[in-house]
């Protein structure tokens, strides 16, 4: 595969069809990295929470509070975001975050309220 330098100095749109092009042309060596790179990531969420419910959770909170922050229109970037000191959380429904999560609504009840402590 040959590589190409990356200039992200300015932002440039890619469309769906170019990704879609190089990842098929690209895929036998793509698919390997993304399993590398999947495992790794599922080995340190589970590592910091010792459960998924809890992570996909969090998570789950996060998006939420990124899109209020974009409905607000106010920019951030992910490195502002995170070093922010608390996030505030508007009200939440279990049911709908059992949903959404595709899990039982007393499992979502329980793991936000161990992450409440």
């Amino acid at each position: 595969m040959e590589k190409q330098e990356l200039d992200f100095s300015s932002p440039v749109r890619i469309s769906v069809s170019e990704v879609y092009q190089q990842f098929t042309k690209n895929y036998q060596y793509l698919i390997t990295e993304f399993f590398e790179y999947q495992t790794s990531w599922l080995y340190r969420a589970y590592g910091t929470f010792k459960d998924f419910n809890k992570y996909i959770i969090l998570a789950y909170f996060l998006k939420k509070n990124l899109f209020s922050y974009t409905e607000l229109f106010q920019s951030k970037t992910f490195g502002e975001y995170i070093s922010l000191p608390f996030i505030e959380l508007e009200k939440f429904n279990i049911i709908e975050i059992s949903k959404e999560l595709r899990i039982s609504k007393e499992t979502a009840r329980r793991k936000i309220l161990e992450l409440e402590r």
